[in-house]
């Protein structure tokens, strides 16, 4: 039934989508605010998918979210230096955590979702995915390492695969959630603002683009029995709730439901959140 109306709420916001289009080709200088990004037409747009565990997503691949993708076009990932078709990313296992922490069935992403949302809501450019997400990365992880630095941390390598994808197309924005495993720990969960500016920072440096739209999902609210193993939940929460800047949105992740273990969300949720980072990105941008 929730799919089903979900279903005729598209359609009516594609009609209404359809509607505005005219008027905006009728009235120069519509009335779009400041923030709204112009995009290249016909450019494929990528975007960066970063963070941990709920970034990479451990929700059980369902029959409606198989169709949708099988039925998708113009939807693609990039691997290495490969771009494939998004059908082939919920086949694989890990697909979407190129440095796996451990085994695991992650193939219903909130990234996939997001772009599926998006093709709803009428964009009709090709949609190129980078996963960088990684299980179990703390904030600090995601900080560049310093010039000259012997190892490779995630940023740089998460650097390195979106320098690949922009071969295919533009860096259109980067979807972030992470901060469950900083929850843990009293002196990164009182760092994570700081450190996150850092890590859009360093993005939009490397990416010659200090306008970069950033969009952070906030921790949702967490399972009682977590509390003891995530003691600092709520001071990450507070950090993220104090973000802000320019071309940054924090999205909402409020009534977002998991799976048994308590702390990752299920497939249902993966759909909504994709939904909703896909609507914050379409109110800032003009393809939609």
């Amino acid at each position: 039934m929730m799919d089903r109306r979900r279903e005729l709420t598209l359609l009516g916001r594609k009609v209404c989508l359809a509607c505005l289009f005219a008027l905006v080709a009728a009235c120069v200088g519509g009335g779009r605010s400041s923030e709204v990004i112009a995009l290249t037409a016909d450019q494929p747009m990528i975007f960066v998918l970063a963070g941990q565990s709920n970034m990479v997503s451990r929700g059980k691949l369902d029959d409606v979210f198989r169709d949708d993708v099988l039925r998708s076009t113009g939807i693609s990932y990039v691997w290495g230096l490969e771009r494939r078709p998004i059908a082939d990313f919920v086949s694989r296992s890990g697909l979407d955590d190129p440095w796996p922490r451990k085994a695991g069935n992650y193939t219903q992403g909130v990234g996939v979702s997001f772009a599926l949302a998006l093709r709803s809501m009428g964009v009709k450019q090709d949609i190129v995915l980078v996963p960088c997400a990684v299980s179990g990365s703390s904030i600090v992880e995601w900080v560049s390492e310093p010039s000259g630095a012997t190892t490779e941390g995630l940023y740089e390598r998460c650097l390195g695969n979106v320098e690949a994808a922009r071969q295919f197309g533009e860096v259109r924005a980067l979807l972030f959630y992470q901060g469950e495993r900083d929850a843990r720990d009293d002196i990164r969960a009182r760092s994570w603002g700081k450190l996150f500016r850092t890590v859009i920072g360093a993005f939009r440096a490397d990416l010659d683009n200090s306008a970069l739209p950033v969009f952070v999902v906030p921790l949702p609210e967490l399972g009682a029995s977590l509390n003891d193993r995530y003691p600092f939940w709520s001071d990450v929460q507070k950090m993220q709730a104090e973000i802000s800047g320019s071309a940054l949105s924090v999205v909402d992740s409020s009534n977002l439901k998991t799976g048994d273990d308590g702390l990752h969300l299920d497939s249902e949720s993966h759909r909504i959140l994709g939904w909703r980072l896909a609507a914050a990105f379409c109110d800032r941008t003009d393809v939609c």
